[in-house]
């Protein structure tokens, strides 16, 4: 059951995700390998994220290479529920 603090992902990648506004970091589940990643995230990307006709792609497509180009590399970790 996801924590209501997480919203659910509604993507066959992304299992739930939640945006932590203070540390602007977006956490993504991962259905695969039941694992979460952490993306920084302004609140305009956020807002891009949320309005994203795939929230999988967006990832792979724009913050994954948005987290490189600022020198983001925090590893991936369990579910934490």
């Amino acid at each position: 059951m996801i924590p209501s603090d997480w919203q659910p992902g509604e993507s066959n990648a992304i299992a739930a995700f939640r945006y932590v506004a203070a540390d602007e970091v977006l956490q993504i589940a991962y259905h695969r390998g039941r694992v979460v990643y952490d993306f920084p995230c302004p609140p305009a990307l956020y807002g891009q994220f949320l309005q994203a006709a795939s929230r999988g792609r967006f990832v792979q497509n724009v913050m994954r290479p948005y987290a490189r180009q600022q020198g983001w590399s925090r590893p991936a970790y369990p579910w934490p529920w």
